[in-house]
């Protein structure tokens, strides 16, 4: 069970979540294969203990950045509830977001022309007062802001 699911309040269900997007894997994914090439150089080169000693490091490095971002995508929730929408990150130090639907005052999705090919996007959630938090390579950003929407033009038929 989740994070938000062990905290919903009453009455109060999931309409719609995400997670990080599968981008995040990229950065991890070259060091590794940097460090597979300069691992395999090693044997035909002249300096090969030099290649095959930062070869090794970047191969380690790149596993231990591609675990990194594994906990870090399965740490994530993103959700909108019927009365709220909610964020939580983390494993030791655990950090969550909440802001009531009528609290909701504006939500910007922000995408490069990467963030279109792949569907990832930053969403920023302004409410009243001002407060802005920024969600960055968030996957279906638009398809967040359309449940954030439907579910704050229900609260206002509701009323």
């Amino acid at each position: 069970m989740s994070y938000i699911q062990k905290n919903l309040m009453a009455n109060e269900s999931i309409v719609y979540s995400t997670k990080l997007n599968w981008t995040l894997y990229i950065k991890p994914l070259v060091i590794i294969l940097i460090g597979i090439v300069l691992f395999s150089d090693s044997f035909h080169s002249i300096n090969g203990f030099i290649l095959y000693a930062f070869g090794i490091i970047l191969l380690i490095s790149g596993f231990f950045s591609a675990m990194l971002t594994y906990f870090k995508i399965k740490t994530f929730e993103f959700a909108v509830t019927n009365k709220r929408v909610l964020i939580k990150h983390g494993i030791l130090k655990t950090q969550s977001f909440e802001i009531m639907l009528n609290k909701v005052e504006a939500i910007y999705v922000e995408q490069n022309i990467i963030d279109r090919i792949v569907n990832s996007g930053t969403i920023i959630i302004k409410g009243t007062g001002g407060s802005q938090n920024p969600l960055r390579n968030v996957d279906n950003p638009f398809q967040f802001r359309i449940a954030v929407n439907e579910q704050i033009e229900n609260l206002s038929f509701v009323r």
